[in-house]
């Protein structure tokens, strides 16, 4: 497909997930996917950005929190989930669970940052939301939806989510 054509696929996506003035997961996960796969065919990443978990508190509060929020309705649940993949990445100290209003905007900013992460923190970090994600010991569609966008900006592939026995 001629990279104008692909553009303008960008564009059209772009305009049908703001048509609303909402975003739903599905719309999210549906855009986020087709902007990552999409521009990365248009101009291929040269160089990685680096970070570390320990400098991206804020954009791993947003990114759990958005996760969390979106996974589990009740909200003692999903401050429950938030805090048990939290605890996994071995913070010092762990940012209150804190879904924010306008979260889209806000998890595509925190995803650009932690996509900088060197693999073995990427590994850890997917690992976390996994573990966030089946806290509740459930799988919903958003929750997986939203994981797979995600599991895909940051470059990872998507974890295990089933006991193996």
């Amino acid at each position: 497909m001629p990279a104008t054509a692909r553009r303008r696929v960008l564009d059209c996506l772009g305009e049908l997930c703001r048509m609303d003035g909402m975003t739903s997961v599905f719309e999210y996960a549906v855009c986020t996917l087709a902007r990552s796969y999409i521009s990365e065919s248009l101009e291929p990443r040269r160089t990685a950005r680096t970070t570390s978990i320990a400098v991206t508190i804020a954009e791993l509060q947003i990114l759990f929190s958005s996760l969390a929020a979106h996974g589990h309705m009740e909200p003692e649940i999903a401050q429950q989930a938030y805090s048990a993949g939290m605890a996994h990445l071995g913070l010092a100290r762990i940012p209150p669970f804190s879904p924010v209003p306008g979260w889209s905007g806000a998890l595509d900013r925190a995803l650009r940052c932690l996509d900088g992460l060197p693999p073995a923190d990427k590994a850890r970090l997917v690992e976390a939301l996994g573990i966030t994600v089946v806290h509740d010991g459930q799988l919903v569609r958003t929750e997986a939806e939203l994981l797979r966008a995600i599991c895909a900006v940051l470059h990872c592939p998507l974890p295990p989510l089933v006991e193996q026995n």
